[in-house]
């Protein structure tokens, strides 16, 4: 029994289109998550520390 799916010339390239759309998106939201990350550690090391041992 073989089932193979052929696929046309047309459905290649747009599943090769559809993946690199995935494949940026992908991208895009890591590039995001780092920024998002990067600016809070940096607004995090100008904010004003408690000092150790010091009253709540």
């Amino acid at each position: 029994m073989n089932d193979e799916i052929i696929l046309t010339p047309e459905q290649v390239r747009a599943r090769g289109r559809r993946n690199l759309v995935i494949a940026a998106s992908i991208a895009a939201f890591v590039v995001l998550v780092f920024f998002v990350s990067m600016a809070r550690m940096t607004a995090n090391m100008h904010a004003p520390h408690p000092v150790a041992g010091a009253a709540p």
